[in-house]
């Protein structure tokens, strides 16, 4: 059974347990909690023994990490490709 991400009301955040951020970027849940006790790689937010991770920065970590090949002309170039056919 899944839980519903949590949700802040002063801002459109959706904010996730460790558990589902370390899913969401396919990573285990024990390289989440080694990044975090060495205050690397990703903010988070902690209230308590809470901690949550925003899906923003969860995003721009899966952003930073995309690698191009040099000839990538993304998908927009594919379709120019095939409608010149």
């Amino acid at each position: 059974m899944s839980k519903k991400p949590h949700h802040t009301s002063k801002r459109e955040r959706t904010l996730l347990t460790v558990r589902e951020a370390a899913a969401y970027i396919h990573r285990h849940r024990a390289t989440l909690d080694k990044w975090r006790g060495e205050n690397i790689v990703l903010p988070y937010h902690r209230d308590g023994r809470v901690v949550l991770y925003d899906v923003a920065d969860l995003d721009a970590y899966l952003d930073s990490t995309r690698v191009e090949p040099v000839a990538y002309r993304g998908p927009s170039a594919a379709q120019s490709t095939e409608a010149a056919a």
